[in-house]
């Protein structure tokens, strides 16, 4: 398994520097304002509001895909007590990779994107700590482009975390990602 993870890093790593002087590489960050909305089996559903920033590493593979890695931290909120009872807040960290589409050659195109995570998680004030992979889909608009070095777009993620023991949960909000190349 080992040999098999280190040849496919060496062919990916080959296959960098052939196609590098296509590829332009940028690094930025993102802010995410977003609601968390959570239902296990035998409660209602109820929203938490949190915030996330990330980092990321990405290459524009072609005019128009372009795919990247981000290292993220989030915080959530307790949910209201309607009820007499609500979802603890949680925060933590997830690594994601990530893909997106869009028009070759239009400036401030449309884009589609899309991404999958591994969060390592602790509910707030405990010792409590959880796993959760997530899937995330998202719109996204470029808002600004100096043709040199920064783009700004505004996404739209929709990110389905794949909870054992909840109905559903689930994120979304808008999040300002800045691109340095």
């Amino acid at each position: 398994m080992k040999f098999k993870f280190i040849s496919l890093a060496y062919i990916i790593l080959i296959g960098t520097y052939a196609f590098a002087d296509d590829i332009n590489f940028g690094a930025g960050f993102s802010l995410t304002p977003e609601a968390h909305f959570t239902e296990f089996e035998s409660r209602d559903i109820k929203t938490q509001t949190a915030l996330s920033a990330a980092v990321f590493y990405t290459a524009d593979l072609t005019d128009f895909f372009n795919a990247g890695i981000s290292l993220g931290y989030i915080y959530a909120l307790t949910s209201n007590l309607d009820g007499g009872w609500s979802y603890p807040g949680f925060n933590g960290i997830d690594l994601g990779a990530e893909f997106s589409v869009g028009l070759p050659l239009v400036k401030f195109s449309p884009r589609l994107g899309g991404g999958l995570y591994a969060g390592w998680y602790r509910y707030n004030f405990t010792e409590s700590y959880f796993f959760l992979p997530a899937a995330e889909v998202f719109p996204a608009l470029e808002l600004w482009d100096n043709d040199d070095y920064i783009k700004i777009f505004l996404e739209i993620p929709f990110k389905y975390y794949f909870h054992n023991e909840a109905s559903a949960f689930f994120s979304t909000g808008i999040r300002f990602k800045a691109v340095y190349r």
